[in-house]
């Protein structure tokens, strides 16, 4: 079932999120003063009409079926009718590995060659074939007065990269970056508050807690 809402904008950008039975899209435009208002929204629900037994697009132990992924996004496509096919595209929790690290002060620079010599001790598979990013989420202070900062690495295997790739060329979309969901979800709902706050995100096959803060 397509859920659609429809209106006109310019200076788009598009967001797609595919979950395990539904494909949520949207499309924002901005202003001059760097606003931003929906102009463009959908969800495709694919419960009850795909053949295979799991009956879900893709989760953590089944590896997503390529055909059904293009057959939807294609119709997504050509139904609602987006004014770009430049795509920012959300990745489930499940396909990325993510841990906290504690390093000693040092400039952005030295932290990233810092980190591809670290993660290896912390990502499960070879680092040449994943993707890391990392975000600095705060400080530790010691009983000493030495400090730290938290460092939230964020690792993704290649393979999904470019299998998201693939699958969104393949639909008439030219997919241009990407976010694990939690950490979008997290700087957008909870932005400007003084808090930390819990984000529960219950899906159609599991639920994902996290716990953001603005900062």
């Amino acid at each position: 079932m397509l859920h659609l809402g429809l209106s006109h904008g310019s200076s788009v950008s598009l967001g797609i999120d595919i979950g395990t039975t539904t494909i949520k899209a949207a499309e924002l435009s901005s202003n001059k003063k760097g606003l931003f208002a929906l102009t463009n929204y959908a969800m495709l629900e694919t419960a009850g009409n795909m053949d295979h037994v799991n009956n879900a697009l893709q989760s953590s132990s089944l590896k997503p079926l390529d055909s059904d992924l293009i057959s939807y996004l294609t119709l997504l496509k050509k139904e609602a009718r987006f004014e770009t096919n430049k795509v920012t595209a959300s990745l489930p929790a499940f396909t990325a590995f993510t841990t906290l690290l504690e390093m000693p002060e040092m400039n952005t620079k030295d932290i990233s060659q810092s980190l591809s010599i670290e993660a290896k001790h912390y990502v499960p598979i070879p680092i040449s074939a994943a993707t890391l990013d990392w975000i600095k989420v705060g400080e530790k202070v010691y009983p000493d007065g030495s400090k730290k900062q938290l460092i939230f690495l964020v690792s993704i295997p290649n393979e999904k990269i470019e299998h998201y790739h693939t699958i969104f060329a393949e639909s008439g979309f030219q997919l241009e970056s990407y976010e694990i969901e939690n950490m979008s979800a997290v700087r957008a709902l909870t932005w400007k508050l003084p808090e930390p706050q819990l984000l529960i995100d219950i899906g159609g096959r599991s639920t994902a807690l996290s716990v953001g803060h603005a900062g």
